[in-house]
């Protein structure tokens, strides 16, 4: 059934039932394209894993559009949140941003998200994403600010991210 979802651009996302940004239903996909079947006499697996070879086009074009705009609309409040100081929700936003451009970035280089563990290491080693973004991310992530000035730049750089990954797609 998730793999018939994922082939019509279906994604189910499960915040509370994993660190850290949740659980996304696509990981069956990336656990079925990397398992190794111990006993499949009737090729139960090998079926399942011949069905998720390739990034299905519906799956990359929607995820790649939900993800940013998920991006737009929170940058449109983490600028108010900023501007006031607010710490908190200004961090908040910027790490939802960063979790959809990760998913936009798996979807745009066709690749199964599977974990949030070492998806900066493995955005790393795709074709098309921000120059350096890794360190970039991180670098906003680790020190957002504590005051309407700092927090205002992280949320611009945080945007120019999102406007280098939208300029990757013509999904968005």
């Amino acid at each position: 059934q998730t793999i018939d979802e994922a082939l019509a651009g279906i994604v189910r996302h499960d915040f509370s039932q994993q660190p850290t940004f949740g659980f996304y239903s696509t990981m069956y996909l990336a656990e079925t394209q990397i398992c190794r079947p111990l006993h499949d006499p009737q090729k139960v697996i090998a079926h399942l894993k011949a069905r998720v070879t390739a990034y299905p086009p519906l799956l990359k074009q929607k995820t790649i559009a939900d993800s940013l705009w998920s991006v737009e609309f929170t940058l449109m409040h983490a600028d108010n949140y900023a501007g006031r100081g607010d710490v908190y929700n200004t961090a908040g936003c910027l790490t939802r941003c960063a979790t959809n451009l990760v998913q936009a970035l798996f979807a745009l280089n066709e690749t199964y998200f599977l974990s949030d563990k070492r998806a900066l290491t493995k955005i790393a080693g795709f074709a098309q994403q921000p120059a350096h973004f890794g360190e970039r991310l991180n670098a906003i992530l680790a020190h957002p600010g504590c005051d309407a000035p700092a927090l205002t730049n992280s949320v611009v750089a945080l945007r120019e991210l999102w406007r280098e990954t939208c300029a990757l797609s013509t999904a968005y």
